[in-house]
C-alpha cells in the first residue's frame, strides 16, 4: 500500500512539473506569433510607404475609398475607415498572418469583419 501511494505521488509531481511546462509553451508561442503578427504589419506599412512616397498610412480616414473584406465582400463606411482594410493588399489579403483577432474562436463569421477592424497597430501607427 505504501509502496503505491508513494508511486501516485511521483506521477503526481511529475503531473504538475508537465502542467507548468505546457503553461510557459502556451506563454512562449502566443509571444511569438504576437511578434510575427508585427513583424507582417511592419512589411506591409513599408510596402504602402514605398508605394505612397514614404507617407505614413494613416490610422483612419473619414472619406475611405471602397475596399475588400476578409470574405471578399466590399467594404465601405466605418469599417473601410480603418487601416486594417487599407493596408490589406499589401499583404495580400493575409489576414491571419497580420492580425491576432483572427486566431479567437469568432461564432459568426460575419463578426470576423468587425473583429479585424479593430485590431491594435501594435503601436507602429502612430498617425
Amino acid at each position: 500500500m505504501v509502496e503505491l501511494l508513494c508511486a501516485l505521488a511521483v506521477i503526481a509531481m511529475l503531473a504538475a512539473l508537465g502542467v507548468g511546462a505546457l503553461g510557459a509553451a502556451q506563454k512562449s508561442g502566443m509571444k511569438a506569433s504576437g511578434i510575427a503578427a508585427g513583424k507582417t504589419l511592419m512589411t506591409g506599412y513599408h510596402l504602402y510607404a514605398m508605394e505612397n512616397g514614404g507617407s505614413l498610412l494613416p490610422g483612419y480616414v473619414s472619406n475611405p475609398s471602397e475596399v475588400q473584406g476578409a470574405h471578399g465582400e466590399n467594404l465601405s463606411g466605418q469599417a473601410a475607415s480603418r487601416y486594417p482594410w487599407r493596408l490589406a493588399p499589401y499583404l495580400n489579403y493575409n489576414y491571419k498572418a497580420a492580425f491576432l483577432a483572427t486566431k479567437q474562436k469568432i461564432a459568426n463569421p460575419s463578426e470576423l469583419t468587425y473583429m479585424i477592424s479593430l485590431v491594435p497597430s501594435l503601436g507602429v501607427n502612430g498617425l
